[in-house]
């Protein structure tokens, strides 16, 4: 019982103090920061954060049908004052069979796993669905798998989409199609909604940087009530728009969570998304400015 009486504290809105956000010894009391974190291959991670230092939360990705060694990852980065972004898939994108409650079962076991865990988490079921499945069918697994997700007090579940969505060039959605995707009743089951967002183009060719789609996203929120809002993953081709994407989170307190891409795992021509040189020092100064 006392357990989940401190840990119901925990799901309280972003304006109100996390237990696991510093305390500053000369006056007591507890300065609520959105938690700039990192996103890289577990390979890669101790490496990568030898080069930034200190971050604040975590990106892991794992399938559902085994869960048990993300939780476990979860609960160490708990332990090094890291916020879990937990972000898993079902089987064949099977969103289907996931709204009539073919993982019921494993859902349960999940929200059981996170339950025991000593701190605020984030979760989400499919993350990016673009092009993966249907709106209808993506709202409707949503709609059945957050209210299970959701339930422990120390869990806060969401969803995480396309930051494209929110581009304000020709790919760009509409209110109207974004709620296609979201309608209102998953929008409020979802305790926070975030996306992965990145710059297009190229190196020797920018396109549009995170920056822009994230403000966007915030101004979105304001028109459709969203309270909680978190960057999955994002990143930016030079150090101008790390910086900018920095400051289009830190600007929006309902910002729970951001976390930079770092690995060239995922590079494409003209594109290296580790983090190097002014980039690097960018992201850093992001770290820094949101511990103030």
């Amino acid at each position: 019982m006392l357990k989940h009486l401190v840990l119901a504290a925990l799901i309280l809105p972003a304006c109100v103090a996390d237990p696991a956000d510093d305390l500053d010894t000369e006056t007591q009391a507890v300065v609520r920061h959105t938690r700039i974190g990192m996103s890289a291959p577990a390979t890669e991670w101790n490496d990568r954060l030898a080069e930034t230092g200190a971050v604040y939360a975590r990106r892991i990705f794992g399938q559902l049908a085994s869960f048990e060694s993300s939780v476990r990852l979860a609960d160490s980065e708990l332990a090094a004052n890291r916020m879990p972004i937990l972000s898993f898939k079902i089987p064949d994108d099977d969103w289907a069979g996931a709204a009539n409650g073919r993982y019921d079962a494993q859902l349960h076991r999940l929200a059981d796993a996170l339950d025991a865990l000593p701190g605020r988490v984030f979760v989400t079921l499919h993350h990016e669905p673009t092009g993966d499945g249907t709106a209808a069918s993506y709202a409707a697994m949503q709609r059945h798998v957050l209210p299970i997700l959701r339930a422990p007090s120390n869990v806060l579940a969401g969803v995480i989409v396309n930051g494209f969505w929110w581009s304000a060039q020709g790919q760009g959605y509409t209110d109207a199609e974004i709620a296609a995707w979201l309608p209102p009743d998953v929008l409020s089951l979802s305790e926070v909604v975030a996306s992965d967002t990145y710059q297009g183009g190229t190196t020797a060719d920018p396109g549009e940087n995170a920056g822009v789609k994230i403000a966007r996203m915030s101004a979105w929120a304001t028109r459709v009530g969203v309270t909680q809002l978190g960057i999955g993953e994002y990143n930016g081709l030079d150090a101008a728009s790390i910086t900018a994407a920095g400051d289009a989170v830190l600007a929006d307190p309902r910002y729970v969570f951001a976390a930079c891409f770092n690995s060239n795992e995922n590079n494409r021509p003209g594109v290296d998304w580790q983090l190097t040189g002014a980039r690097l020092e960018a992201f850093k100064a992001t770290v820094a400015r949101s511990r103030q």
